[in-house]
């Protein structure tokens, strides 16, 4: 007679979207989709304040001890990098 084994699990995800026992499909999704907006919030903010930098004056920059070759390769930085 033959057993029918378990299926494997598709979603196993190591890390901030690691599977645990009785967490369903909606869960993953909404802690993913939860992620996803924060990850976009940081991105908003990143490059909102690069912008900043960038539109500060040479009076701005020298009070806080920063020239503008200093902030150059900040505010060329991408949004999505660090």
């Amino acid at each position: 007679m033959h057993t029918i084994s378990k299926p494997p699990v598709l979603l196993e995800i190591p890390g901030r979207l690691g599977r645990k026992p009785g967490h369903g499909f909606r869960e993953l999704a909404f802690r993913f989709l939860m992620i996803c907006l924060e990850t976009l919030a940081v991105w908003q903010e990143r490059a909102a304040a690069r912008y900043r930098l960038a539109e500060m004056d040479d009076r701005l920059l020298n009070d806080i001890a920063l020239s503008r070759a200093d902030i150059e390769p900040e505010v060329r930085k991408p949004f999505w990098r660090a």
